[in-house]
């Protein structure tokens, strides 16, 4: 195993790609931009771009993207009463259950509800969250069991499961608070999931011709390289009888960007969609793997590249935010929101000290 490179990993054809299960996505695949900062560098401008209004399709119903966050969107579900003067209910798990990816932050002496979102800026907006908040060490990222900005309780942030229901429905109905989140382009957002999730190794050719034989014994491929649990995932969903000549296979084609889209999309995926594998019994080895087998079976859904509509927003909470900033246009959107909680708010905690 060699230490990875990053070369040829990136082609035109690849950045081409639909990334995005929403009906829009062929309308916001335009021609690819750099990824940026969030943020301005200390006395640096950052460059303005055109917003692309990228807003996930409201119809779409919320769907969990795996166990655990289906049992979570179920913790609230029973034995719960319905109330029809409320706006939000108990069975709202988004709102009134604790997820750290899911569970809008709220920052209260600025009237503020910040839905965040993976890949679309979500570590930048918890700095600055906890910077509003008087943390000194808001700029800390690092990861692990107490990893900041992200796990709660260590980052001191508060979020909507915090409050009683009654306050959790003012500030998802009253003019007074602003409900924001950020979304980004869906090819740019595909990008940085594989760049941040993608093995960082090289597999020899020698073991890859081995497994194309059928050669390797049918041992745990996951326990001998480093490989992060999406990938495990998507691999796994598309064959749970594939032998580890068949998962090395996988393994060596979601290394690529493009072989990391055959395994996340195929356009017709969902979340709660889970068989995803093929009709028979039979045990698939290394010989029985192809590029077209990951695009033809159904995509693997997960929250750092799977569209809002699909886990994050249902159509309520869709229509109860008054603020959607744009990555494309991150400084000057965050400035605006910034400018929306209070006149100093852009000079104190966003225009310098990043």
């Amino acid at each position: 195993m060699k230490a990875a490179n990053n070369q040829n990993i990136i082609t035109d054809e690849s950045l081409s790609r639909i990334v995005s299960h929403s009906h829009h996505s062929k309308a916001m695949l335009s021609s690819s931009q750099p990824l940026r900062p969030l943020l301005p560098a200390r006395n640096s401008t950052a460059a303005t771009t055109t917003s692309k209004n990228i807003f996930p399709d409201p119809n779409i119903a919320v769907r969990p993207t795996d166990s655990r966050l289906a049992k979570f969107h179920h913790l609230t579900s029973k034995n719960n009463f319905f109330n029809p003067n409320m706006f939000v209910q108990p069975t709202d798990s988004s709102l009134c259950s604790f997820h750290d990816a899911i569970t809008p932050i709220v920052l209260e002496k600025y009237k503020l509800v910040l839905f965040t979102n993976p890949k679309m800026g979500s570590t930048v907006l918890r700095q600055l969250m906890r910077r509003m908040m008087g943390y000194t060490n808001y700029y800390v990222n690092t990861w692990g069991k107490d990893a900041l900005p992200h796990t709660w309780p260590a980052n001191g942030l508060n979020y909507t499961s915090h409050y009683s229901l009654d306050k959790i429905n003012e500030m998802m109905t009253s003019d007074k608070w602003t409900r924001a989140t950020f979304v980004r382009d869906p090819k740019e957002r595909a990008l940085s999931a594989y760049l941040m999730l993608r093995p960082q190794i090289e597999l020899e050719p020698e073991i890859i011709e081995q497994a194309k034989r059928g050669m390797l014994k049918n041992e745990s491929i996951w326990k001998m390289f480093p490989v992060t649990p999406q990938i495990v995932k998507c691999c796994r969903m598309r064959e749970e009888r594939a032998d580890a000549n068949w998962n090395l296979l996988c393994l060596n084609h979601v290394l690529t960007f493009e072989g990391f889209l055959d395994a996340i999309d195929n356009g017709k995926s969902k979340f709660g969609d889970e068989n995803t594998t093929s009709s028979d019994s039979q045990l698939h080895t290394g010989a029985g793997f192809t590029p077209e087998f990951l695009r033809k079976s159904c995509g693997c859904a997960d929250i750092h590249w799977s569209p809002l509509s699909h886990w994050r927003l249902n159509p309520k909470l869709c229509r109860s935010l008054n603020f959607v900033g744009h990555l494309e246009n991150a400084e000057q959107d965050i400035r605006r929101l910034l400018n929306i909680l209070g006149p100093d708010a852009w000079e104190k905690y966003g225009a310098s000290g990043w």
